[in-house]
């Protein structure tokens, strides 16, 4: 039988926070009904043809998420490039944890990266949003995380920075790096 899924968001007057609103997933069935609160994957993504912010649900990548803009294909299965301008709303707005590669075209270890980094986007997929910002061409937000090497790995959770890394690194330190807690 299958489950049958309604989404809403309550009021920010019934909000245990003043101005949030809490995002509720509510699964009915025949006999009981349950509620998940947090359960939904979902993510804020530049369209990389018109660069209109869209929300995913990661959960439905099988479905093929379109730009509600322009139509075309947002594929999340390699990294998104984000920019001063979307860097805060791609962050705000997902659920998963954000893996920020930040890099230059002309930097040889950036380009080692690259692979390795296209394989991790693939292989977690939904689970984990990978993004790329080129630091010259978006010096504020580079200013803003204080780098000063690249390539340099932000992980975010919640919208908040909770491990780095400069420079190249293998595939099982980068699994390490985003599934480590946050460090103190």
């Amino acid at each position: 039988m299958p489950i049958l899924t309604r989404w809403f968001v309550k009021t920010s007057l019934q909000s245990a926070r003043p101005g949030i609103g809490i995002m509720r997933h509510v699964h009915f069935k025949r006999r009981c009904a349950g509620v998940c609160y947090g359960a939904h994957k979902r993510a804020t993504v530049a369209c990389p043809f018109c660069v209109t912010l869209n929300r995913v649900d990661l959960a439905r990548l099988g479905d093929r998420p379109k730009c509600g803009n322009c139509g075309r294909p947002i594929l999340v299965d390699w990294p998104v490039a984000v920019t001063d301008a979307t860097v805060h709303a791609v962050l705000a707005g997902t659920a998963v944890p954000v893996l920020m590669d930040c890099y230059a075209d002309w930097c040889g270890p950036c380009k080692i990266m690259a692979p390795i980094l296209d394989d991790f986007a693939r292989d977690h997929q939904g689970a984990v949003l990978v993004t790329k910002l080129d630091t010259d061409r978006n010096r504020a937000t580079t200013q803003r995380f204080g780098m000063r090497a690249i390539p340099t790995l932000l992980v975010f959770r919640h919208g908040r920075e909770v491990n780095r890394h400069a420079g190249v690194i293998s595939r099982q330190q980068l699994d390490a790096l985003v599934s480590s807690p946050a460090r103190g």
